[in-house]
């Protein structure tokens, strides 16, 4: 199983949340041979079906958002300078020179993000924290009239500017949008191992829109397929220097996590795993022998956020790639951790039957 060509052609392509047009007919191509049936939804969720062996098998949702974090043109000044405003949890303090791309009309435009020298700052505002409110975005136009011949107007998405690279010994990959073209490319490998396989379940591949803003899109292509299951395939916190296991102890090369819990505070959107699943996905992992870890988290969310609570309430959980430097154009992640999460996906599939979805969520004694 070799997931390293297929993900540096989904992290080759560049979606913000709101603007996942290019990566769309992308993730089709790869789905096409592996389902019955693709579909699009009104917000432009991909739905691909993978049909069971029996119509009264449980229908399981797969869901992997195809979004990254990126920005929006906000204005552009008598100077030609661009600012922006930010789409989804970007720390300001990794934003200073970055390379970025504005996806305008008439193809991708170079910037890069500007600030304030440090040799023309006075003493306060050198420690002061800065805003990406303090930042620009240069494109080599000396006015706005320039700016606008290049093709830029307020609307326009951007992203980061970098490239999927192999690191280490050639199982660790670094680049922008691994966040989360590592799930992408998690959920399109099970749908080809699919193929060899029998099972009972109908399978849902759901490439998902702006996840990172909310995740919306999740919620209604769940309303629309009102699955049984449902699993996230994502990313999360890989233990670095500067994580103390207090928040993840979570290894990259330790296998994929399982998430049981997380929360986001301000919006308190987030997820709690029933029992009777975390048990069934434990045992599961246990007997195919893939390695695992267990992820409990606050200060962030999932697709299965909204999933679960969609009609009558879907049971669902988070099987993720660790990954370091979160949200920044150089995520890091360890490709062995995508092979061992496929293997996951697939032996829960396989287990899966109207028996255990029936035998298991709570009834009155």
């Amino acid at each position: 199983m070799d997931v390293a060509p297929l993900l540096k052609k989904l992290v080759g392509v560049h979606a913000p949340s709101g603007f996942e047009d290019a990566i769309r007919p992308v993730i089709i191509d790869e789905l096409r041979n592996s389902v019955d049936e693709i579909s699009i939804d009104s917000l432009g969720n991909v739905i691909a079906k993978k049909c069971g062996k029996t119509i009264q098998g449980p229908k399981v949702m797969l869901s992997a958002h195809m979004d990254e974090v990126g920005f929006i043109v906000k204005y552009i000044n008598d100077e030609g300078f661009v600012f922006f405003e930010k789409y989804g949890m970007i720390d300001d303090r990794i934003l200073l020179a970055q390379r970025v791309k504005i996806h305008t009309k008439r193809g991708p435009v170079c910037g890069v993000i500007g600030v304030k020298a440090k040799h023309l700052q006075t003493p306060e505002e050198s420690t002061r924290p800065l805003s990406f409110r303090d930042m620009w975005i240069d494109v080599g136009a000396q006015n706005r009239e320039e700016a606008e011949e290049l093709g830029v107007r307020c609307g326009d998405p951007m992203t980061f500017d970098r490239d999927l690279q192999v690191i280490g010994k050639g199982n660790f990959v670094t680049g922008r949008a691994l966040d989360n073209r590592l799930g992408l490319a998690v959920l399109i490998q099970v749908m080809r191992e699919l193929l060899n396989e029998e099972h009972e379940a109908t399978v849902y591949a759901v490439a998902s829109v702006m996840e990172e803003v909310g995740a919306r899109g999740a919620q209604t292509a769940a309303a629309a397929i009102n699955p049984n299951i449902a699993i996230a395939l994502d990313v999360t916190h890989g233990i670095d220097p500067a994580v103390t296991p207090t928040w993840s102890a979570i290894k990259l090369g330790g296998g994929p996590s399982i998430r049981l819990a997380d929360i986001y505070w301000p919006t308190l959107q987030g997820c709690l795993t029933p029992t009777w699943l975390k048990e069934l996905i434990l045992q599961v992992a246990n007997e195919a022998h893939v390695p695992y870890q267990i992820d409990v988290l606050s200060g962030t969310f999932l697709d299965s956020s909204t999933i679960h609570i969609v009609s009558h309430g879907v049971p669902s959980l988070g099987i993720l790639i660790p990954r370091r430097n979160g949200h920044t154009p150089a995520e890091v992640a360890c490709l062995d951790d995508v092979k061992n999460a496929v293997r996951l996906v697939v032996a829960f599939i396989r287990r899966l039957t109207k028996e255990v979805i029936t035998g298991f969520p709570i009834k009155i004694k």
